[in-house]
């Protein structure tokens, strides 16, 4: 009778180069995150400086009558 008992032996060294690449790709995962949120961010920031613009824009071409001069 013979039983097939495989036995992985890592070392200390192995175990903890396995745990630093893991938090190296946590971090780089994180990063990427928010990378993506400052770019959406300043996306927001543009569109909304844009729509300000446009309604201060058509508040005072459109809606707002010109001062007419009365004659003296």
């Amino acid at each position: 009778m013979s039983s097939n008992v495989t036995i992985e032996v890592t070392s200390h060294k192995e175990k903890v180069s396995v745990v630093r690449q893991r938090e190296r790709e946590k971090k780089s995962r994180l990063d990427r995150y928010m990378l993506l949120v400052y770019i959406c961010d300043m996306l927001l920031d543009s569109v909304i400086a844009v729509m300000r613009y446009g309604f201060f824009y058509l508040k005072r071409h459109c809606y707002e009558t010109p001062e007419v001069k009365q004659p003296v």
